[in-house]
Order: structure tokens, then sequence, then C-alpha cells
């Protein structure tokens, strides 16, 4: 739910008052507890979403956390790499948090 705000958040400029409301209703921490097992596949999504909306809202823990949690166990979703170009392909249905913004996880 989180994630979906981040980007719905970012498209309409709204990032600060979504952050305060999610910070009021105590979103920012409550989120992070309900984790649960799952596949390899299942946690990283779950990281990176996180990770999204973490970014967007400015919730340090959520980033640390996830963040470090991707680094460690790296990434279990294999790029399309172009073979003429040698890059990796961002397909048009590729969710955000499969490609972090900002640089996050550039070269």
């Amino acid at each position: 739910m989180a994630t979906l705000l981040a980007i719905v958040a970012d498209r309409l400029a709204a990032i600060r008052p979504i952050r305060e409301y999610l910070q009021v209703q105590k979103i920012d921490t409550t989120l992070l507890k309900d984790r649960r097992a799952g596949t390899a596949h299942q946690i990283e999504l779950d990281n990176r979403q996180r990770l999204l909306a973490g970014l967007t809202f400015g919730f340090p823990a959520w980033v640390r956390q996830c963040s470090s949690a991707l680094i460690i166990d790296g990434p279990k979703r294999r790029p399309t790499t172009n073979l003429e170009s040698g890059e990796d392909d961002e397909t048009e249905d590729d969710a955000l948090w499969w490609r972090v913004p900002n640089g996050v996880e550039g070269a």
C-alpha cells in the first residue's frame, strides 16, 4: 500500500501531505512489523517496494533495512540485457520498484 501511495504522491506532487498523513497514522513504523516469510522473490519484491516508499517519504529505517537486505541477498530477478549495447533493457511494464529511481541502483 505505501509503495502505491509513493508512486501516486510522486505523480501528483503530493509527497509532503501523504508523508505527514502516514507519520500521523504511524504507518512508517508499523508496516515493517508485519513482515512474513516467503519465497526469495517475494522477499525481494517486499524489500524493493518498501525501499521505494522509504526513499519517497523519507523513512530512513525502511531505506536502511531494505537496502541492506538487497545488498546482502543480491537481486533475484535478472534484467534483460541488450546484446548489442550490453546494457540492461528496461521494459515498459517493469514496476518502478524494480529499477529504484534517483541512482540508488545505478552504476
